[in-house]
């Protein structure tokens, strides 16, 4: 039987080592690129910080619930201040003659408010206009006027009302919040007792009607 002669033990030992440090490198290699991989992975699914930053502050008398916007407003009280940027609408009553009111019916609108606002002008209040009835909160940060709310359903019938008192505190976590006791879709403010004026109680129905360009004839 012919031998093959065999190789040399340190020759054997030196390609064994060759062969287990190519192999090792291919494992670190792989590895490597694994990890490159998973911090590209995560980075690409790391979310948009400012598709996840709740926005800021509204304004001083706003619905506090997950259907209507809390917030918490700005600013300084001025003397004589009007609302600004608002429209004005007719507003029909049951049982009375209709009225103008300013109508805040958009985020922003219902976010501002009657905040600072110490004169109302020709209008008799604020009406609030969601898209769709929800529950919810006001309060009166930054709010200086005394008002009276009517909380409406979304077919206009009382649903209740309450008077609430300007909030002091520098804090709007400290200032008291008004709810009404069921579901509402529109909320009229007026200065503290101008409900009882109106003839606005159990049994109003209110109905928002065309826009008024000019409430000094109502």
């Amino acid at each position: 039987m012919h031998r093959v002669p065999l190789a040399p033990p340190v020759a054997g030992a030196a390609r064994r080592r060759s062969v287990k440090g190519a192999l090792g490198a291919a494992i670190v290699a792989l590895t490597l690129a694994g990890c490159a991989g998973d911090n590209r992975s995560i980075e690409s699914e790391a979310p948009d910080v400012a598709s996840t930053t709740s926005s800021a502050g509204r304004a001083s008398t706003v619905v506090d619930s997950s259907t209507i916007t809390d917030s918490t407003g700005v600013g300084t009280t001025q003397t004589g201040r009007q609302p600004e940027g608002f429209t004005t609408v007719t507003l029909e009553l049951t049982g009375a003659d209709p009225c103008c009111v300013w109508l805040a019916d958009s985020p922003e609108e219902r976010s501002r408010g009657l905040m600072e606002v110490t004169d109302l002008g020709e209008p008799v209040g604020m009406l609030f206009a969601y898209p769709e009835e929800g529950t919810g909160r006001f309060y009166m940060f930054n709010t200086v006027l005394p008002l009276s709310i009517a909380f409406f359903d979304g077919d206009g019938r009382f649903v209740s009302s309450t008077d609430m008192e300007p909030c002091r505190s520098p804090d709007p976590v400290e200032c008291p919040r008004y709810p009404a006791v069921a579901p509402f879709r529109y909320a009229l403010e007026v200065p503290q007792g101008g409900l009882d004026d109106l003839g606005i109680g159990s049994g109003t129905t209110i109905a928002p009607g065309a826009e008024a360009a000019n409430c000094a004839g109502f």
